[in-house]
């Protein structure tokens, strides 16, 4: 978690000042006021050091007035804040010292001032002393506010709290004080963002959304808030919503990347969703390369675009870069080794460079099913068939609850079983355990089917084709198998029947094409 810089509170402070002037009648009182003037000017002009000195000669006509050492103290931490932002760790930390001098000092002259308690802790925050910022916030929350001054510090210092629970990963504690922050302050923006990044990082991500949907409706102009609703509404699979989120993002700030990577992967997802190609994710995400150069998550995201587009020279390159971000990422090595799978089919040499991919991703994450199965796959291609068989009883060993993997490895003992008459028995239990894993698995019972069928009892394989196409109506191998078992059958009518619905789902399927042709099924179906 990135560390959050905590502004220091100054509102009221003017009303607090002019009391202390009232106070000290033994005070020179106009040249006191002139240069007290002289450093708030310079303070609210945003002329810190200049402030810094107006104020410290102030200081020296009323040494013991608290007010002004809350000016000094909160002078100093704004002094801190621009050396943080300008690199100067040094400097900050002088700053940030000098901060917690001057308000301790303030604490010291009146124990009950609220705001120098909270400024004193944020001085604690900076220089990374947790236990005495918490201590300093909680004494600023017990301290009622005095006559006509606002209770805005009561909510900074709840605020506060949560940021010194939150850095301790506390996050229970941390919700707790930055709801007692929008308690005190509803219309907290920022009190309203924390409480949302806390609750997504607790995995409370209903909760999360409704925060930021309010951060953002406090704060419309909030680009990170627009994309961290997005982000929250991508994990929840809203991606309709999280595109608008984005969009309002891109639309505050087209040149923010993670905003256009965001929009990007959200049409991607929507895509997906609707099965169709994700044209519209491509120009994002490629927008979003040439903003976060270094982004694994935008060269990726780009790579499965492009895959999914029919494009996988493309997608290899964006691959390719993306592991080069991220050499250890299994992810990444499992889909460049699929973009030269998907080249090999026009140059074989691309799936020795596939099978190294695979393994690669294998060798950084042993459990991954999808880099093993893959794998199999490409060695069967390569024509290793003692490789593969290898690969799938290991796949077997490692998965054994995976239907898939049954399911595979009965496909290879199926394809392979006139070099082994053994493999056809092996290829109906493989089946078989693949259809009691999952019940479901259209294809476990059309290659069981196939079993039967090659084992000639044609009624057995009709009762796993119509299984299938109980689930599946419109499974078109189912179809056309079912097709083949009444052929064998002698019912060449309903044989031809069924070869007519294949291809009434698939017209290009050619199995079922050459079936129909051989049967002389339009003669015999006539206007059916």
């Amino acid at each position: 978690m990135s560390r959050m810089r905590l502004p220091a509170i100054v509102a009221g402070l003017s009303l607090l000042i002019g009391r202390a002037v009232a106070q000290d009648a033994t005070a020179p009182a106009t040249d006191f006021q002139t240069r007290y003037q002289q450093g708030h000017q310079a303070f609210m002009q945003g002329d810190y050091q200049a402030a810094l000195t107006a104020f410290q000669s102030a200081l020296e006509l009323q040494p013991q007035s608290a007010e002004l050492l809350v000016w000094l103290g909160t002078t100093c931490l704004k002094i801190g804040d621009a050396a943080t932002a300008a690199g100067n760790a040094e400097a900050a930390k002088a700053a940030n010292e000098q901060a917690k001098q001057h308000l301790e000092a303030a604490v010291g002259v009146d124990p009950a001032l609220g705001l120098a308690w909270n400024n004193l802790g944020k001085a604690y925050y900076e220089l990374g002393d947790l236990d005495n910022a918490e201590r300093c916030f909680k004494e600023a929350v017990a301290k009622p506010p005095r006559q006509n001054q606002s209770r805005n510090y009561i909510a900074d210092a709840h605020r506060n709290l949560g940021l010194v629970y939150q850095r301790r990963e506390d996050r229970p504690a941390a919700i707790e004080q930055f709801n007692a922050a929008i308690a005190e302050n509803a219309n907290d923006a920022e009190a309203w963002a924390l409480l949302g990044q806390t609750q997504r990082e607790a995995g409370a991500l209903p909760e999360a959304e409704q925060a930021y949907a309010k951060h953002t409706e406090l704060n419309p102009q909030a680009v990170a808030g627009w994309v961290a609703l997005g982000d929250i509404r991508l994990e929840l699979k809203r991606h309709q919503e999280a595109a608008e989120a984005y969009k309002q993002a891109t639309n505050l700030d087209p040149a923010n990347g993670n905003a256009v990577l965001g929009l990007g992967t959200a049409w991607y997802n929507l895509r997906r969703d609707t099965h169709e190609p994700p044209s519209e994710a491509e120009p994002y995400l490629r927008k979003a390369t040439e903003l976060l150069p270094q982004s694994f998550s935008a060269w990726y995201n780009l790579g499965l675009t492009l895959k999914e587009l029919g494009r996988p020279q493309e997608a290899l390159t964006a691959f390719q870069t993306a592991s080069g971000l991220e050499p250890d990422n299994a992810s990444a090595y499992n889909q460049l080794g699929y973009a030269h799978y998907l080249l090999g089919r026009d140059d074989p040499r691309q799936l020795e460079q596939a099978e190294a991919a695979f393994r690669r991703a294998m060798g950084i994450d042993s459990t991954f099913y999808e880099a093993w199965v893959n794998e199999a796959k490409t060695l069967e291609k390569l024509q290793r068939a003692d490789d593969t068989q290898t690969t799938w009883q290991q796949i077997i060993e490692r998965f054994p609850d995976r239907a898939t993997a049954h399911l595979g490895y009965g496909n290879f003992l199926f394809d392979h079983r006139g070099e082994n008459p053994a493999y056809l028995d092996q290829a109906m239990l493989e089946f078989q355990k693949a259809i009691q894993l999952d019940g479901t698995l259209v294809e476990g019972y059309n290659n069981l089917g196939l079993v039967y069928l090659e084992k000639k009892q044609p009624v057995e394989a009709m009762a796993q084709f119509r299984k299938a196409l109980h689930i599946d109506p419109k499974y078109p191998y189912a179809l056309n198998n079912l097709g083949v078992a009444h052929e064998l059958l002698g019912e060449l009518d309903e044989a031809c029947k069924r070869y007519q619905e294949a291809l009434q789902v698939d017209p290009e399927f050619a199995l079922a094409k050459d079936n129909f042709a051989r049967l002389k099924c339009a003669e015999r179906l006539g206007g059916q």
